[in-house]
């Protein structure tokens, strides 16, 4: 009997516990419900609490960014703290805001896109690394102020940006004044940058694509350079050939002087290199790819891929570059030797590059 006693009592402190329990939760589902009955809706953050689980900080986050209200984002996580200031500073330009974020990376940011935003250069020196830099010029070549470069205009960088900025001036105004102020090292470690940042695209009336303006300096061991490339763009576009003299005895020059004797030829007949070679005697050193320069206007205007394949590589390139161009019909582009140039070329002439100098 003693035992049967103890069972029992065993039994009944079970299943009193079991009840204890049962009633526990109970209450616990009366107060939740009761809590979200009667947490108010749209009322700041009261409507973002709860009577058991507190104050909802995603659903705080949310109504700080919807009301604008950085106040509200101070007592968030961290986490969520730089989330709520980053959109509310996205869509204030409250600078102030980035730095309450915590972090280096996620401040960079918040800077970054207020000074792309306003058009304000300073905030960029507020961004670490080579994304700093890119965001000041960016911002100077759109402005169209050379003393916001990074670094100022005088070294790296700065150079390189205050030289697309003259490059856009002079070939946009027609000023070649403007040209002699390109002070990159002009020359091919720059000329690529300053022709992708620059506007040369916008511009009517240039003969010669990115590719090939490249290509001169790689197809003849030339030096290709800025201050070169904008006179010649500032000569195509306003028609003054004496801007080509600016450029003598490079590769570009030759072609710039090479594009008006093509058009003047083209007004009174066809093109006889024959009787120009005479032209390259001025030439001196570089006579030679005047000479082959010349026969290349030629085949290009007469259409005869046999005097193409009479100048002998690698200055024919260019001759059965032009062609191909001229006929969009990449065929051309097998004759060129050159693994590098024969892909430019087939790029070119299915449309994989924009025409950075083209008209």
């Amino acid at each position: 009997m003693a035992a049967n006693g103890k069972a029992q009592s065993a039994h009944d402190e079970y299943v009193g516990r079991l009840r204890a329990y049962g009633l526990v939760a109970a209450i616990i589902i009366v107060l939740a419900i009761v809590s979200f009955a009667v947490a108010p809706s749209g009322s700041g953050i009261a409507g973002c609490r709860s009577i058991l689980f507190g104050t909802s900080q995603p659903c705080v986050e949310s109504l700080a960014i919807e009301t604008l209200n950085s106040t509200m984002c101070a007592g968030l996580h961290p986490a969520y703290a730089n989330q709520c200031y980053l959109a509310i500073a996205q869509n204030t330009s409250d600078q102030e805001l980035c730095r309450r974020i915590n972090g280096s990376v996620a401040a960079g940011q918040c800077y970054l896109y207020i000074a792309n935003s306003t058009k304000d250069p300073a905030l960029c020196s507020m961004v670490n690394g080579s994304a700093g830099s890119e965001c000041a010029y960016s911002i100077a070549v759109e402005t169209n102020d050379t003393s916001a470069c990074p670094g100022g205009s005088g070294t790296g960088a700065g150079k390189e940006c205050a030289s697309t900025i003259y490059m856009n001036d002079a070939v946009k105004t027609g000023n070649a004044a403007l040209c002699s102020e390109i002070t990159s090292s002009n020359e091919s470690n720059d000329t690529y940058g300053i022709i992708i940042n620059s506007s040369l695209g916008k511009y009517p009336g240039l003969a010669l694509n990115i590719t090939q303006i490249l290509e001169y300096g790689a197809i003849t061991n030339a030096t290709v350079g800025a201050m070169g490339i904008c006179y010649t763009s500032v000569a195509m576009r306003t028609g003054n050939e004496s801007y080509c003299n600016y450029v003598q005895g490079s590769a570009l020059g030759n072609a710039c002087t090479e594009y008006f004797i093509r058009s003047n030829q083209s007004k009174s007949g066809s093109f006889n290199a024959t009787a120009l070679m005479g032209y390259c005697n001025q030439a001196g050193a570089n006579s030679t790819t005047c000479k082959y320069g010349l026969e290349t206007v030629e085949a290009y205007d007469s259409g005869n891929l046999t005097i193409c394949k009479g100048i002998p590589a690698p200055y024919s390139y260019n001759c059965y570059y032009y062609l191909a161009e001229k006929y969009n019909d990449s065929s051309y582009c097998n004759y060129i030797a050159n693994s590098t140039i024969n892909g430019a070329c087939v790029g070119d002439v299915s449309g994989l590059y924009n025409n950075a100098t083209g008209g």
